[in-house]
């Protein structure tokens, strides 16, 4: 807040207006920020003028304190404010002083700009080199008089960095589009969005940047230059078929059965599968036609390769009979604990010798199993099949044997421990192994 003999705004409509209209669209201005302690008194932005004189102004209103001079950039409601960190920094910034670290921490910042309903991400960065001065756009120079010199042009921004603030601009009014899809605003804003890509591959960054303006207007409420050019010149009758955005979202939108049922094959994939439609999405929307073109058929051969990956039968087989083996151990354990309390001396001589010997199997089946599927797990390219049909020989031997094996009719009618299934975990277990390895065989 304020002193309380400031006799102004902690931020003047100026500055609120230079954020909103030009900072936030990637145009440097000049900034200061008086503060004291952990507190900001004021903040000032603008485009022409001295520090000095805005300073010396702010005071005289009543905010006091130390100050902190440098250049704001944005894209979006993310704002930098370059400080300068030595002399010569601030003097090549037209700054009265510089700073070793931020005057304050950026949450602090945050509030101060929200309690001024100005809705903004900002954070400081200490200039040391001059290089990462952004440049000042159009006409800076200071209000008091000068000797004339020849014009210069005043360097902008780079290409790259004048591409990126559009793209990030664009992101931004990507979401308020597709809310709107299906009303008239919100399909004029997504023609003009593709307009604005193509103007904007081309490299014309300030025509792409005032269409963004327009199709913010138009999605705010506010009717736009050229909806109203629109209206007033006669309706021309509209070319005959889809436009090419219209025909990549038509055939994005053919993929949808099969982003669905490879979703459904591997869930655990599931926002790696449904990103490059996002993506594609944001390429038609920024006019980008090729590569969103390039990407859908790309996606298709993505998509297509999980689902024959899920398809695909997996070597890893020994957690199916690992299961079912602790299963029936646990199961074989406590009808041989409810034997040695019956207290017969054959029962109990049985339980002592162990009953697991009487699942072994004629060719020891029970123990050779585990075996052949580590063995299976660890073959590559042809001992993979051999050792496949080596597994599948074992497991269908040994499926025989459980099927006719009179002890496990004991054990699953028991009354010293209750009903088993030793049969049916087994069964079950064989059946899925036998499965997998005829596939891995074949």
């Amino acid at each position: 807040m304020a002193d309380k003999k400031a006799s102004g705004p902690c931020i003047d409509n100026e500055t609120k207006e230079m954020l909103e209209a030009e900072v936030k669209k990637g145009r440097p201005r000049k900034f200061f920020l008086v503060y004291k302690g952990a507190q900001i008194k004021t903040l000032g932005v603008f485009r022409k003028g001295q520090f000095g004189s805005r300073v010396m102004q702010a005071k005289k209103e009543g905010f006091v304190g130390d100050v902190a001079y440098g250049i704001v950039n944005g894209s979006g409601k993310d704002l930098t404010f370059y400080i300068p960190g030595a002399k010569e920094i601030a003097e090549a910034m037209k700054a009265d002083g510089h700073l070793e670290k931020a005057p304050i921490k950026d949450v602090k910042f945050k509030e101060f700009l929200k309690k001024e309903d100005l809705n903004f991400k900002p954070c400081f960065q200490i200039v040391t080199s001059i290089s990462e001065i952004p440049q000042l756009d159009g006409q800076e120079e200071d209000e008091a008089p000068q000797e004339q010199t020849p014009p210069q042009e005043t360097e902008g921004p780079t290409p790259k960095e004048r591409e990126r603030a559009f793209k990030q601009r664009l992101a931004e009014l990507l979401p308020q589009i597709k809310q709107a899809a299906g009303t008239q605003p919100g399909d004029q804003a997504k023609q003009m969005a593709s307009e604005a890509g193509a103007i904007a591959k081309n490299g014309q960054y300030d025509e792409a940047m005032q269409k963004l303006d327009e199709i913010e207007q138009l999605l705010s409420g506010q009717e736009s230059p050229q909806a109203a050019e629109q209206e007033a010149a006669p309706q021309e009758s509209a070319p005959e078929g889809p436009s090419p955005a219209d025909k990549l979202t038509q055939a994005l939108a053919s993929l949808t059965p099969l982003i669905k049922e490879t979703v459904a094959a591997a869930p655990e994939r599931k926002n790696e599968i449904l990103q490059p439609a996002a993506d594609i999405k944001g390429l038609i929307a920024a006019g980008d036609f090729r590569n969103a073109a390039t990407q859908i058929k790309e996606y298709q051969t993505f998509l297509r390769g999980i689902g024959s990956a899920q398809q695909a039968p997996s070597q890893d087989l020994l957690p199916v009979w690992r299961d079912a083996k602790d299963s029936v151990d646990q199961q074989l354990e406590q009808f041989r604990t409810a034997l040695l309390k019956t207290g017969d001396d054959y029962l109990t001589k049985i339980a002592q010798g162990g009953v697991e010997p009487l699942l072994v199997g004629p060719g020891r089946e029970y123990v050779a199993l585990q075996a052949a599927l580590m063995e299976l797990q660890k073959a590559t390219g042809e001992t993979r099949s051999q050792a496949a049909q080596k597994l599948l020989g074992l497991v269908q031997s040994y499926k025989t044997y459980v099927e006719g094996n009179q002890f496990i009719d004991v054990c699953d009618k028991n009354r010293l421990c209750g009903p088993m299934t030793i049969r049916s975990t087994l069964s079950y277990a064989l059946s899925e192994l036998e499965k997998s390895a005829a596939a891995l065989a074949a």
